[in-house]
């Protein structure tokens, strides 16, 4: 399986099957300005992960504000 891209909110989330401990997915986001975060416990499912992905974004956008 290779990796899996979906945007949200300006981000770019790039879902991968190689987690650490008990996770399945790590996740990569970058943000519209190009800063970059890595997240290797995303979790066990696709739907799972993004989730996470998407509340680190929100989390990131709100800080921002």
């Amino acid at each position: 399986m290779t990796s899996i891209t979906s945007q949200y909110k300006g981000w770019t989330l790039e879902l991968r099957p190689e987690g650490d401990y008990c996770a399945v997915f790590a996740l990569t986001l970058t943000a519209p300005d190009g800063r970059v975060k890595h997240l290797n416990t995303a979790g066990n499912t696709e739907e799972t992960a993004f989730a996470r992905g998407r509340e680190m974004v929100d989390a990131e956008i709100e800080l921002a504000a």
